[in-house]
């Protein structure tokens, strides 16, 4: 797997420390890693983008001020897609939020024309680190589509993926996706495979998940958000939301923020959304109303939301798709 070389202004490192530190030495460039103390020189530097396929530009306000950063990024615009380098992309991510895309400080070519790129504020790095996985995952399909067969074989449930297709092409635009079944027989690539099927998701990208236990409330679940990288909540902050109203607000905020950055998240659902009853915790109903018809979040539940409870409740029917229930492996 080719290298990311993590270009950034020395004030940046706690940003960016955590991301090289999960990429580890062997699949990342970073100084603090790579590099000995007092001894970091261009021609080191250089060799260090040559040996990798993604370079990472974290901008910032000291970056774009910082000299070696500029060498950088000019090395790595010279040296991109050149037979002597393994370099195929430079992917900019801007981590201070003073900093905009028009900021006349970002080079030309990262901005401007048909090779332009999407800049955009990344505020939690646990978000960037995400985004950076998917790039490299990318990679490593397009140099070798025999393992990305191997990661893409999935046997069965064709009939339930084609409905939801069907069903998903039809509709006016969904929140939610839900399907049901005990735990360990497929419930999460199940879904998978249909949002990568509808185009949700790129068949690179891995959403982020977590789990909801049966006792878990609205604060367990904005924290657990939290530390995915979608919000700043604690124990603390949380419970000074002094009322259920403003914790379901929040957690709409919440949502929309995994809009905003374009990402998706998987719950385990153990009963805390989905209860025994067949219907929806009704805070997770009341913060799935605000937000955009765009699907959101998939909810892999224990328990089997109940169509009449969705029929009662029209508009949700315009907000979730209940899958099928999911018994031995199949759905």
């Amino acid at each position: 797997m080719n290298k990311v070389f993590l270009s950034h202004s020395s004030a940046d490192k706690p940003y960016v420390s955590y991301i090289a530190d999960v990429l580890g030495r062997d699949r990342c460039v970073y100084d603090a890693m790579c590099f000995e103390e007092g001894m970091k020189t261009l021609d080191e530097i250089f060799a260090g983008i040559d040996k990798s396929g993604i370079f990472v530009f974290f901008i910032s306000d000291k970056a774009l001020d910082s000299e070696w950063v500029q060498r950088e990024i000019q090395y790595a615009e010279d040296h991109l897609n050149h037979d002597a380098s393994k370099l195929s992309q430079i992917f900019p991510i801007i981590i201070d939020p003073n900093i905009t895309h028009q900021d006349k400080r970002i080079p030309d070519f990262l901005k401007n024309g048909f090779g332009s790129y999407n800049l955009r504020f990344i505020e939690n790095n646990r978000i960037a680190l995400r985004k950076i996985l998917a790039q490299q995952r990318k990679q490593l399909f397009d140099a070798n589509p025999a393992f990305k067969k191997r990661q893409h074989t999935f046997y069965g449930r064709n009939e339930e993926k084609t409905n939801f297709q069907s069903l998903y092409d039809t509709s006016d635009g969904l929140s939610c996706l839900i399907a049901s079944g005990i735990e360990g027989i497929g419930r999460r690539s199940y879904l998978i495979e249909c949002l990568r099927d509808a185009q949700i998701i790129e068949e690179y990208y891995e959403p982020a998940v977590i789990s909801m236990n049966r006792m878990d409330s609205i604060e367990d679940m904005l924290m657990r958000l939290s530390e995915v990288g979608f919000g700043n909540f604690t124990l603390e902050s949380v419970n000074m939301l002094s009322s259920m109203n403003e914790k379901i607000s929040a957690l709409a905020e919440t949502l929309k923020k995994i809009q905003l950055y374009k990402e998706h998240v998987i719950i385990y659902d153990s009963g805390c959304l989905v209860g025994y009853n067949g219907e929806l915790v009704y805070w997770f109903e009341k913060a799935l109303t605000p937000i955009r018809k765009e699907v959101t979040v998939s909810i892999a539940a224990k328990n089997r939301l109940n169509y009449s409870y969705l029929r009662k409740h029209s508009y949700l029917l315009r907000k979730i798709f209940r899958c099928c229930r999911i018994k031995n492996g199949w759905a």
